[in-house]
């Protein structure tokens, strides 16, 4: 079973926390939310920290990233740019040179075989596969996990992670790898903010979905409780 992170609003994190295996940490929400990086700050679980701009593609800045990782420590996501696999292999050196290797995953960026392959020599053990890995924007959601069922088989020399997912049915093709590790994800909570189940659930995130896991105070329900924790439990199955 791939080991789960999760992502949710700050005031649900010690209800969501506990069902996660590790801890996904959001380097921008660190950066603006006192309440969010204290809860990690004091939390004992090993961390991964995510450098991304909610709702964007947009990479925080090295100096960004340091900050939060002198406080929190962890494996850092070293930054990436859709289809720039040149620019995002100098991220990930900048980051080595920073944080230590050991401490920084490289993400697999480009669109051929040829640029993977570049990926693959220069990063480490373990390396990262993002949704969109190979596709545009506006690819279909079919189109993009297919691409990425097609790099992730290719890497079975590795270990993987999978940066976030919008369509469960995609984790079918990854049950049988061992070398699939883990996964961060929100939607088993973005849908129980939206009274909606993981099962059966197709539809691509939308970008006002992001509004939902970046409330700061939304209040405890306990009938949003019982349908993330329903959420949760069907995505273990998957896994």
């Amino acid at each position: 079973m791939q080991k789960l992170g999760l992502d949710c609003p700050t005031s649900w994190l010690r209800y969501v926390q506990p069902y996660a295996d590790y801890d996904y940490v959001l380097v921008e929400k660190c950066l603006r939310d006192e309440a969010y990086l204290n809860f990690f700050k004091n939390s004992p679980r090993e961390k991964l920290l995510n450098n991304r701009l909610m709702g964007e593609d947009i990479p925080r800045t090295l100096a960004e990233i340091k900050y939060v990782w002198d406080i929190l420590g962890g494996i850092v996501i070293a930054p990436d740019w859709g289809n720039d696999h040149i620019r995002t292999l100098g991220a990930y050196s900048r980051c080595c040179e920073e944080f230590g290797e050991k401490n920084v995953i490289g993400v697999v960026q480009g669109i051929g075989e040829d640029e993977i392959l570049d990926c693959l020599v220069i990063y480490g053990s373990k390396i990262a596969v993002g949704f969109d890995v190979g596709s545009q924007h506006e690819d279909s959601e079919t189109d993009k996990i297919f691409r990425r069922i097609k790099v992730v088989e290719k890497l079975r020399l590795r270990k993987v992670h999978l940066l976030g997912m919008t369509n469960p049915g995609e984790l079918l093709f990854y049950a049988n790898l061992d070398y699939v590790e883990s996964i961060n994800t929100g939607l088993p909570v973005l849908l129980g903010f939206k009274g909606m189940h993981l099962i059966g659930h197709k539809r691509v995130k939308d970008v006002s979905s992001y509004n939902y896991m970046d409330m700061d105070n939304p209040p405890y329900d306990k009938g949003v409780h019982n349908l993330i924790d329903s959420n949760i439990g069907d995505l273990r199955m998957l896994l």
